[in-house]
């Protein structure tokens, strides 16, 4: 059975059509270059950060999600509910 595409792009000519697509895609690449340097900025903060605390920087980071997400409560219970499931389907470990 071949797959037909019946998509239709429709290419814009309209030079101000063209400028604002092209000025979103200069945007959309400099915000990934920030996104870049953000990333790298944190990956720098947790190795540090563990090297002085003696903290698995693992660890770290995902304290720093729940502290940004303000989820711990949310977070507390999905892992109660994930451990009750996994002793329900595996056994308690013993």
């Amino acid at each position: 059975m071949a797959i037909v595409d019946t998509k239709q792009l429709n290419i814009p000519s309209d030079p101000a059509t063209i400028k604002k697509i092209s000025d979103a895609m200069k945007e959309c690449s400099a915000s990934y270059v920030r996104m870049e340097g953000e990333k790298d900025f944190l990956k720098e903060l947790f190795t540090e950060l563990a090297k002085d605390t003696e903290l698995p920087a693992a660890y770290l980071r995902k304290i720093s999600r729940i502290y940004h997400a303000q989820n711990v409560a949310e977070l507390a219970v999905d892992n109660e509910n994930i451990i009750e499931l996994y002793e329900k389907i595996f056994g308690t470990g013993e």
